[in-house]
């Protein structure tokens, strides 16, 4: 004779329940977390594109940039645009084309005697996911200038 079994077979179904919606609020707080948290965000490309406004605002407002001494002179070009000198060795890609020696941007990546090149900006030339892959890349064009800056600078910011 079995006595006092009544109603256990409602509490062990109780149990599957609330292991159900433990599974249910973990993963909640699991997915809530991780879309709080994210990925980060990458901002080679932003960052590119504000040296090269750098550097064509700097050369909007009057730097001659044949007073560069040699092609990677960066200390003339740091000092009259107002960029670091060891940030712009560091991170930075630059190569500026004189309008007049190539048609494009594209010349301008292949052109050998570009008027400043420091650093290879070969990537930026490569179809827009594969140079994403590699760097940011700013392509910019003045009326005398084209104006190629990368960075290799891993900018990754997560919210926080």
């Amino acid at each position: 004779m079995i006595i006092g079994k009544k109603g256990e077979l409602g509490e062990q179904m109780v149990f599957f329940a609330f292991i159900f919606l433990m599974g249910i609020v973990g993963g909640g707080i699991v997915i809530g977390t991780s879309f709080y948290i994210g990925g980060g965000y990458d901002f080679r490309a932003s960052d590119a594109s504000l040296l090269g406004a750098k550097i064509e605002g700097c050369v909007g407002n009057g730097f001659d940039l044949s007073t560069i001494k040699t092609s990677t002179d960066t200390e003339t070009l740091s000092e009259k645009c107002g960029l670091n000198k060891d940030i712009l060795e560091s991170y930075y890609k630059i190569k500026i084309c004189n309008r007049n020696d190539v048609a494009d941007a594209n010349g301008c990546l292949n052109t050998n005697n570009p008027i400043f090149n420091f650093g290879d900006v070969t990537p930026c030339g490569y179809t827009s996911d594969n140079a994403k892959k590699f760097l940011g890349c700013s392509r910019r064009a003045t009326k005398d200038y084209i104006i190629i800056t990368a960075t290799n600078q891993k900018i990754r910011r997560n919210a926080r």
